[in-house]
């Protein structure tokens, strides 16, 4: 398996609750990690919102071999009530899709949805400085390239307690398109920025990203509570 993800080493059955706050505002919600073995594999279960309103449930299947990670599938569904809102799944492993220009082709080797990255970023090499660069999947056969950097080495308070961390800053990339566009984005954009956990299996311990691409625009924040 070629992948630039290392393995973290996640214990089998870890379970992580982030506390899930935009703006100012108190925290109005929680997101349930639950990371399993099933056998060369993780199985990450996420939850959030609550049964009598709206509510979010995604499965993600992460391959292990040879001291790496990569993404097998991810399925997600969102309700409203008793109504389904929408369904999506991607599947990663082995199949082709149909990407801009047309062509069939692979998936890229480091392709992570959205909410693969409470996992897969584990995986990096957290060395002061290091870079990645991987393909955020959006849905069907879009993905867009995307760069993480670790920063620096800093100590964050959560409700969970203090922590020693790496922090990670995370952008997309134009450069694809044009490395003007991209240094005139990453002019106003503002920044997605992570903390992980600096011991062995590199929990994410705060993740905080802009709700739109303004300046203005409120941040959502999410952070380990237990």
């Amino acid at each position: 398996m070629s992948s630039p993800f290392l393995d973290p080493g996640i214990a089998d059955g870890e379970k992580s609750i982030y506390s899930v706050r935009v703006g100012r505002n108190p925290s109005t919600s929680q997101l349930t990690s639950v990371i399993e073995h099933d056998n060369d594999a993780y199985v990450a279960y996420l939850e959030s919102g609550s049964k009598d309103s709206f509510g979010i449930k995604v499965e993600q299947r992460f391959l292990r071999d040879n001291g790496r990670i990569a993404t097998d599938s991810y399925r997600a569904e969102s309700r409203f009530k008793d109504r389904v809102v929408s369904r999506e799944e991607g599947f990663f492993t082995d199949t082709e899709h149909i990407p801009f220009g047309g062509e069939l082709a692979p998936y890229p080797k480091g392709v992570m949805p959205l909410l693969g990255g409470l996992t897969l970023l584990r995986g990096m090499d957290f060395t002061r400085g290091a870079k990645m660069k991987l393909d955020f999947w959006m849905m069907f056969s879009i993905t867009w390239p995307i760069e993480a950097k670790v920063e620096k080495r800093t100590t964050v308070d959560v409700e969970a307690g203090q922590f020693d961390t790496w922090q990670v800053n995370i952008r997309p990339s134009f450069n694809h398109i044009n490395g003007l566009l991209d240094k005139v984005v990453a002019g106003f954009l503002p920044p997605f920025t992570a903390h992980f956990d600096t011991g062995a299996s590199h929990r994410m311990i705060r993740f905080s990203f802009p709700t739109g691409p303004l300046p203005s625009h409120p941040k959502c924040v999410l952070e380990l509570s237990a």
